[in-house]
């Protein structure tokens, strides 16, 4: 297998960035539909790219996308939603999308909707991950977000949606 080199890879996630910033209500509505039927998907704000840094590395990290978007029930508020996509399944990404989160919502103070875009490797479909820290055995932190899963995804189970 040809690993990628950088150039390729930046060309093949700015082609990822732009389709979800073309198709993010659809992405939505097919992906986390239950999630979609609360959102005013006829709206969506896209923000800068946001960067971070990697504490205590002070390695400089930025979100792939981040949208603002209105609720449609109950009290009218913001969320963001958060899209991070992965060309592979990596074991250590679940911390790192914790990551994202706290560092997102310390700065906006607004609920977020996170999800992962994994391309390929990991479980096809749709389900969710979670991050945990178990200090002295001890549940403290559960930190849950939706993935995606492309690898082999059936076209056929979502052409009716």
């Amino acid at each position: 297998m040809r690993k990628r080199n950088t150039a390729e890879q930046r060309s093949h996630d700015r082609l990822w960035k732009d389709l979800l910033h073309r198709f993010l209500p659809e992405f939505l509505t097919l992906f986390v539909p239950a999630q979609a039927l609360d959102l005013d998907l006829s709206r969506v704000e896209f923000l800068d790219t946001e960067q971070f840094t990697d504490l205590p590395g002070g390695e400089t990290r930025a979100v792939d996308v981040l949208a603002k978007v209105r609720t449609r029930t109950g009290e009218r508020r913001v969320v963001l939603v958060h899209v991070e996509i992965e060309a592979r399944y990596r074991r250590n990404f679940p911390r790192r999308m914790y990551d994202y989160y706290s560092a997102i919502r310390l700065r906006h103070k607004v609920p977020i909707l996170p999800i992962a875009l994994y391309l390929t490797g990991g479980e096809a479909g749709l389900s969710t991950q979670r991050y945990e820290e178990r200090p002295f055995g001890a549940l403290q932190l559960l930190f849950q977000f939706c993935y995606v899963g492309l690898s082999n995804l059936r076209a056929p189970d979502f052409a009716g949606a």
